[in-house]
């Protein structure tokens, strides 16, 4: 399964994290690997806290960042597809 603009996505409840310096870290119980996101991957993962649509994402980053659209779509969808394969996120629909 591929994470797309449409995708519904929420975090894995198996994740145990903490924040430094503005920066999270992230430990899954299910495999025991650690995990380090820098501030926009941390800002990412603190929006998904709730089931919230890649669309939506995308659009609370553009308000916050200076970046366009297109650019923000493949960085996110690039950076959650790392997440599905590490089993960090799920999606729901």
């Amino acid at each position: 399964m591929k994470v797309t603009t449409n995708s519904l996505i929420t975090k894995n409840k198996a994740i145990l994290e903490n924040e430094i310096d503005g920066e999270k870290i992230m430990m899954s119980l299910d495999t025991g690997r650690y995990y380090g996101l820098n501030k926009v991957a941390s800002r990412i993962w603190e929006i998904v806290n709730n089931s919230i649509s890649v669309e939506k994402l995308i659009e609370l980053l553009l308000n916050e960042y200076e970046i366009d659209y297109e650019e923000c779509k493949k960085e996110v969808l690039k950076f959650l597809d790392i997440l599905l394969k590490k089993k960090l996120i799920q999606i729901v629909k």
